[in-house]
């Protein structure tokens, strides 16, 4: 499944960040034998060792969709330049394209494997755009307080399951953003995995009509997981905005990133089309912040900044 991933499938410091750089040894910090804030059955450790991350945003239509709609979002509400946190930042595919744009990216991520595919990433970079690469625990940043511009967090607040926990990482990356900094935190809608059932035509299995009104009546992404199982919280939108503006920040504004187009039967061809993925994207621009639409992305984020 594209949208839950094949479904069944330290502290701070006041070192300034390694950078890595196209000319120079990766110099990875923190990296050793255990993955930050994990055991060996960590639920999200187990997952991304089996799953491709990487090509789930480059090669896979849906994915596609959902990186160029989240770069269309980086240009049009990121600052200039500046600092960026890319927390929880996978196998760095967001990282480069910051990188590429002038941001000084630093990027902390729990998975040895994203680790290792963020390094690869790097050293394919030409000289002078760089990012540090870390391992950390996104409600554990080795950073000082008021130390970025902008925090993103796209997929932490998923992956913790419990509020207690999302509130520490959004917490935490409070403490990070300077005054006025921004933060960009994203979130599954609770509606995915009926939509996408019926989107793979997999619904009609009695088990997973099941798993289906659990995960609109709970939140949980899996009733009965397996131990490589993709398990998140699944927001309602009005719920991540909430919990955003419950952590301090201010000015909040939510926008769908796939919105409809990720059920499209067709979305390979469009994406392969420029005219029509142009006219595609364009559309979801205007309509990515109706309240009523929301819900129907598969992924939605939410912008918002620490008071100045």
């Amino acid at each position: 499944m594209d949208v839950l991933r094949q479904k069944n499938q330290s502290r701070r410091s006041s070192s300034g960040p390694r950078l890595v750089t196209s000319t120079n040894a990766v110099d990875r910090v923190g990296d050793d034998d255990q993955d930050a804030g994990m055991n060996d059955h960590d639920p999200v450790l187990l997952h991304y060792s089996e799953a491709n991350e990487k090509e789930r945003l480059t090669s896979r239509a849906v994915g596609v969709l959902e990186r160029l709609r989240t770069w269309d979002i980086f240009e049009r509400f990121l600052p200039p330049s500046g600092v960026v946190y890319d927390i929880g930042g996978g196998a760095g595919v967001h990282a480069v394209w910051l990188a590429g744009h002038g941001f000084e990216v630093q990027l902390f991520e729990p998975v040895s494997l994203h680790i290792d595919q963020a390094t690869a990433a790097a050293e394919q970079l030409d000289a002078g755009q760089r990012f540090s690469i870390e391992l950390a625990d996104a409600r554990s940043i080795p950073r000082e307080d008021l130390s970025a511009d902008v925090v993103l967090l796209l997929g932490p607040l998923y992956h913790l399951l419990d509020r207690p926990e999302r509130e520490e990482c959004l917490e935490e990356a409070h403490r990070l953003l300077k005054p006025g900094g921004l933060l960009v935190a994203a979130g599954i809608s609770r509606f995915s995995w009926l939509m996408d059932a019926y989107r793979q035509s997999m619904a009609q299995v009695g088990e997973v009509q099941t798993s289906i009104s659990f995960s609109v009546e709970t939140g949980r992404s899996t009733k009965d997981p397996e131990p490589t199982s993709f398990q998140a919280y699944l927001h309602r939108p009005e719920e991540l905005e909430a919990e955003i503006v419950d952590a301090g920040f201010v000015g909040s504004r939510m926008v769908g990133v796939e919105g409809f187009a990720w059920m499209l039967n067709d979305l390979d061809r469009i994406l392969g089309s420029t005219s029509e993925s142009e006219a595609l994207l364009n559309q979801l621009r205007s309509v990515e912040s109706e309240p009523s639409m929301l819900g129907a992305s598969s992924h939605y984020l939410t912008l918002a900044s620490k008071p100045t």
